[in-house]
């Protein structure tokens, strides 16, 4: 379709349209246009770590999707390149050293054994598919901000509310659903911004990291000193 190209189909039926696409690429690449932004498509390992260290504002630029930048914000770390990215990379090492992914590990099974406890209380049969999407959200936050968070809940709805921008055509208007994504992503990122203060105030404090922002914390304060 001139101008929009091929982003009502990939609303419309993202799976299919994704499928498609792959269909186009014998070789591991395939492009198509979105939103009037030429988009490459790979699928080949060896072509992926190419685009990946080709990437920057002279050549490819990650864009992930056409609602991307209003969804992230600009300086999300996929969209920034050079040595600035490569500084922000260095810093997640202290993430997945085998002491922190140990702790992981340990947070993510405590709350599988309480989701499996909560459903042998059900009777009869039920959809399983809310119950794994509810895990998947709880395991994620808990592991990334531990029990920072203060209404797990709302946090719960906004960040359901935010991923579904990413399924919406890139219309922003009150009353749309990029611009209740977008609200949905400001409430997160405040909600992110005060856990990463408890988390600071604590690695300060001289406490055992419990999460994933807690070893962010504890390298970036190395760094400062």
């Amino acid at each position: 379709v001139p101008f929009i190209g091929a982003i009502v189909s990939m609303v419309m039926d993202p799976v299919r349209f994704w499928d498609k696409q792959r269909e186009y690429a014998p070789r591991g690449v395939s492009w198509n246009s979105i939103a009037g932004k030429f988009s490459v498509l790979v699928t080949d390992p060896e072509m992926v770590r190419v685009v990946m260290n080709n990437n920057g504002d002279d050549s490819f630029k990650m864009i992930l999707h056409p609602n991307g930048h209003k969804l992230l914000g600009d300086n999300n770390i996929a969209f920034i390149n050079g040595p600035t990215h490569k500084q922000l990379r260095k810093s997640f090492l202290n993430l997945f050293t085998r002491k922190a992914l140990s702790v992981y590990l340990g947070v993510q099974e405590q709350r599988i054994r309480e989701m499996i406890a909560k459903l042998k209380e059900i009777d009869g049969e039920f959809e399983l598919r809310t119950y794994v999407r509810d895990l998947n959200l709880i395991t994620s936050q808990s592991v990334f901000v531990g029990p920072y968070i203060r209404d797990q809940k709302a946090f719960c709805t906004d960040y359901l509310e935010l991923t579904l921008g990413f399924l919406c055509f890139p219309i922003y208007f009150p009353g749309s659903q990029l611009y209740k994504s977008i609200q949905a992503r400001k409430r997160v990122t405040k909600e992110l911004t005060h856990c990463a203060k408890v988390s600071k105030a604590r690695m300060e404090a001289g406490n055992e990291p419990t999460c994933l922002i807690d070893f962010w914390s504890q390298r970036v304060l190395e760094e400062i000193q």
